[in-house]
């Protein structure tokens, strides 16, 4: 089985020129393609998963859903290949409802501070 960085290959956003009369303009965000692993109520057990995906290796991240949840994502995939092998390594870990999402790149919550 690939190693988990085998499964990603982080491309650099790739800026788009500016639109023509406007000098400076900022160039669009790229999206690029995650894998929401899992959400969660309780930040402790988003926290608890984020440590275990980056101890195995893989790049996860942690983001507010807009709601009350917090999201654990990993990625980004850098083809749609690497997306599939990125989905098939979490549902091989347990997380049967993995899916690959576009996103431009998550905003990725610190670590809550330990309890006691």
């Amino acid at each position: 089985a690939p190693s988990p960085t085998a499964l990603l290959r982080a491309d650099p956003p790739r800026a788009r020129p500016a639109a023509a009369g406007a000098p400076g303009a900022a160039p669009a965000p790229s999206r690029r393609i995650y894998v929401l692993v899992a959400q969660f109520a309780d930040r402790a057990n988003a926290d608890r998963l984020l440590a275990e995906l980056r101890a195995a290796g893989y790049d996860a991240h942690m983001m507010p859903d807009g709601g009350r949840l917090t999201q654990v994502l990993v990625g980004p995939a850098a083809t749609p290949e690497g997306r599939d092998r990125l989905v098939e390594a979490m549902r091989a870990r347990g997380f049967g409802d993995a899916v690959p999402v576009l996103l431009n790149d998550p905003v990725t919550m610190p670590a809550a501070p330990p309890a006691g």
